[in-house]
């Protein structure tokens, strides 16, 4: 793959670098990492604002243009492809948080891992006296091993397991909040482009 260069703006001052790598000895999943929390920067795509410092006002001539071709850009077709996929991001994320709000709320009971038992027991005697006693269930240490596992990627239990699933999701629509951003950044270059253009001067001959 060709070395590529982030291109750090003020709507994303952290691009995202695929060039750096990451490597990990460890035999484990990864552990003691928050889920990501999701959040959208926009919901619907902002104008293709030109850098103010160093922007020139419009049709301004440079001390020495280059020159280039004609380019033909639909910014009102690169604007709707944004919006699709705010709106689209938008759902997921939606989607994400719910997801994880009731992993969260579930993760230490929902596979029994504090399941008891209560019996009930005839003391006998003329009254019929009964006494109640509540004991952790049999299946709550085989709810606890599938819930928790042993930490090893072998067998890094159910919630260890749900946990890498929600980072995995989390990191990949970081990636795609990076590529929108991309894109709004594409359209600011064309429109700052299109602002520091100016026509060639005419020059005459004798």
């Amino acid at each position: 793959m060709a070395n590529v260069t982030p291109y750090t703006s003020a709507n994303d001052p952290k691009p995202y670098d695929p060039n750096a790598t990451a490597s990990s000895s460890s035999s484990t999943l990864p552990s003691n990492l928050a889920d990501p929390t999701l959040s959208m920067y926009w919901t619907s795509a902002p104008d293709f604002a030109m850098d103010s410092s160093t922007s020139a006002s419009g049709g301004q001539s440079q001390a020495t243009p280059g020159t280039h071709s004609a380019l033909s850009v639909q910014l009102g077709t690169l604007r709707a492809a944004e919006n699709g996929l705010l709106g689209a991001s938008s759902a997921i994320v939606d989607g994400y948080t719910s997801l994880k709000s009731l992993f969260e709320a579930d993760k230490d009971w929902v596979f029994g891992q504090h399941a008891t038992v209560t019996t009930m027991t005839n003391g006998g005697g003329y009254y019929d006296t009964w006494s109640q006693e509540t004991k952790s269930d049999p299946i709550a240490a085989t709810a606890l091993q599938f819930a928790n596992g042993d930490g090893t990627a072998a067998n890094p239990g159910m919630n260890a397991v749900q946990e890498y699933a929600l980072q995995v999701i989390g990191n990949v629509m970081g990636t795609v909040g990076e590529f929108i951003v991309a894109i709004n950044n594409a359209g600011a270059a064309y429109a700052e482009a299109d602002s520091k253009s100016v026509m060639p001067s005419s020059t005459s001959t004798a």
